[in-house]
């Protein structure tokens, strides 16, 4: 495994041929579109991909990229720290007809003729769609159900009802 810098851009076809695997870290801060999301851009993004040729023939990238970040609750409203995790299955395709063709399992990366990707980019792509559209603490940040609490004291006592009042008018 190579765990030198990470190079700035890569030639996944001549990689594949080698079936080189990259590793190492890219600082989180160097990922701006990823940044705009969060709460704080301080921490290393750990990295690792492996470039290959599956059994149909396709060059691909396969790995994962995991971070911890900061974003909003949307219970409480404050900050919360998230294991991020994007995991990575590419398949280089020339355009959109060989997109259509690959299997279920990649997505496809479109690479024009120099056959040259930005690393940073590709992994950061994938991180943003791992963000989760609702972000929330698992337990215990300081949100009150207020469904659960009417459910929890019905037992204890009976809840205003405004409409009690017509129950009269029932009989």
């Amino acid at each position: 495994m190579q765990s030198e810098r990470l190079p700035h851009t890569v030639h996944p076809a001549k990689l594949a041929q080698r079936r080189i695997v990259v590793g190492g870290n890219i600082p989180l801060d160097k990922l701006e579109r990823l940044c705009e999301q969060l709460t704080r851009s301080d921490g290393l993004v750990e990295l690792e991909l492996e470039f290959g040729t599956d059994d149909q023939g396709f060059t691909t990238i396969i790995g994962s990229a995991s971070t911890k970040v900061g974003l909003i609750c949307q219970r409480c409203m404050g900050e919360m720290i998230f294991d991020l995790r994007a995991v990575i299955a590419l398949a280089l395709v020339a355009d959109d007809d060989a997109a259509s063709q690959l299997p279920d399992r990649y997505d496809p990366i479109l690479v024009e003729k120099p056959g040259i990707v930005a690393l940073r980019s590709l992994v950061e792509d994938d991180l943003i769609l791992a963000v989760p559209i609702v972000a929330y603490h698992d337990s215990a940040c300081g949100y009150v159900d207020d469904k659960k609490q009417v459910e929890d004291s019905e037992g204890e006592s009976s809840v205003d009802n405004p409409f009690s009042v017509l129950e009269v008018l029932k009989h």
